[in-house]
């Protein structure tokens, strides 16, 4: 085999592996800015421009992970996440509002996700 040839099948072997790259690339058009696509799930909140939020709240680190609403006196809110930090990152300085769950039965539950369903 001569050098033309090898450079060929690498040459061959590169773009293959690129349009396979190509093929498997996810697109997003989804251009919200909220954490919340899903009309489903209640309770996120916009992450856009969290930084600039926490800052005018007293310059305090944003809370980009989902972080349970921690106080400084060591008190949870259980039904609100963290939306700014303390510059330790130990309690939040400000939460969001608290989610608002309903409960459904379980005749409810089996009408509203019947692809759910154990039950066959």
């Amino acid at each position: 085999m001569n050098k033309n040839h090898l450079l060929l099948l690498l040459l061959l072997l590169i773009t293959s592996i690129c349009l396979g790259l190509m093929v498997n690339t996810e697109t997003y058009t989804n251009s919200s800015n909220v954490a919340n696509v899903d009309e489903a799930v209640k309770g996120l909140y916009p992450t856009k421009n969290l930084g600039e939020i926490c800052h005018e709240k007293g310059g305090f680190p944003p809370a980009y992970m989902p972080t349970q609403c921690i106080h400084q006196d060591g008190s949870v809110n259980k039904h609100a996440n963290c939306e700014c930090m303390d510059p330790t990152m130990t309690y939040c300085t400000s939460c969001y509002p608290d989610v608002k769950h309903i409960e459904l039965s379980a005749e409810e539950l089996n009408n509203e996700f019947s692809y759910m369903s154990y039950n066959r």
